[in-house]
């Protein structure tokens, strides 16, 4: 396999493509990653001693917010409801991707409405895919709880067990830890080929599974090497995109301090910008993230697909 040719086709395809832009938003991408938050408390007059501005934009925004919490209560449920769809049109999304990256892989013509049309087809399936994972995690959830609940009951019955139970438990960590790590990744390899195997091959979840691990198991080398490029590639886009995030916010912060300090606090046209900005920044970060997540869906289609053909003589996995 070429690798370079095939992190260059990708990119090809996705600028290429940009109405699947759209669909990459909704889809989301193979690789996922989260950052740790950090806190500070602070009593009030620490706080005015850093920033009176700061307290009396807190002191503003705590008023409002008790004043209005019906609006509040209306606005959670309606994030509710709005998660709903976004999961609904989400797992349309990744059917209609499917079957989109995988046509612009083989040359053939590619509509968004074709695609959208497919997406409501495996609907079903792939919401199906998705369940069979979570109830996979749950049982690996509920085996590790009794393994933990009944290391807990020996060491609590049994005196003399509880240090070699300790340092056992400890042990057990760091390989749960290390095992985790190693099935999550082998795992995200088999569902991005799973994804592909239920449009590619008309398959069930299930058995969209059981192929994508059998092509993992004979193709294991590449693989591994396909995962490693796709996170060195994430964190490259990763970076690119906070560097886009500051230089977007930098102008747009200042011209909310011009409006605070000219309006002397909190106004009307402070919250009206704040909002208009919030959604100039919000769409910024969403056509990169349906752009990256496009073109990861073009990285790992064109990868099954080279995978998945079978030199001469050899039965297809």
């Amino acid at each position: 396999m070429d690798y370079g040719a095939l992190i260059g086709r990708a990119w090809q395809l996705t600028l290429r493509y940009r109405f699947l832009w759209l669909l990459g938003l909704f889809a989301g991408g193979t690789v996922g990653s989260c950052s740790p938050g950090t806190s500070y408390r602070t009593n009030g007059p620490e706080v005015q001693s850093v920033s009176p501005t700061a307290m009396e934009m807190g002191r503003a925004i705590t008023a409002w917010l008790s004043q209005n919490l019906g609006v509040m209560v209306a606005i959670f449920a309606f994030f509710i409801l709005l998660g709903l769809a976004w999961l609904i049109i989400s797992l349309i999304a990744q059917g209609a991707m499917a079957r989109a990256t995988l046509d612009l892989a083989r040359g053939l013509p590619v509509t968004l409405g074709a695609a959208w049309s497919t997406g409501l087809h495996y609907f079903g399936r792939f919401l199906l895919l998705w369940l069979i994972l979570i109830g996979l995690g749950i049982l690996m959830a509920v085996a590790v709880g009794i393994v933990v609940t009944i290391g807990g009951a020996l060491a609590f019955a049994v005196e003399s067990l509880r240090v070699v139970l300790a340092i056992l438990g400890v042990l057990a960590l760091i390989v749960g830890v290390v095992v985790g790590i190693a099935v999550a990744v082998l795992l995200g390899v088999v569902v991005a080929y799973a994804q592909r195997v239920i449009v590619h091959r008309d398959a069930g979840p299930w058995q969209a599974l059981v192929i994508g691990y059998e092509l993992l198991r004979l193709r294991f080398g590449p693989s591994l090497l396909l995962w490693l490029i796709s996170l060195a590639l994430t964190i490259g886009a990763g970076i690119a995109v906070a560097i886009v995030a500051v230089v977007a916010l930098i102008p747009l912060a200042g011209v909310a301090a011009i409006i605070w300090f000219t309006a002397g606090g909190l106004s009307i046209l402070l919250i009206v910008y704040a909002a208009l900005a919030a959604v100039v920044f919000l769409l910024l970060l969403w056509t990169l993230g349906g752009a990256i997540n496009t073109y990861f869906w073009n990285y790992w289609t064109l990868a099954y697909l080279q995978l998945s053909a079978p030199p001469p003589g050899v039965q297809q996995v």
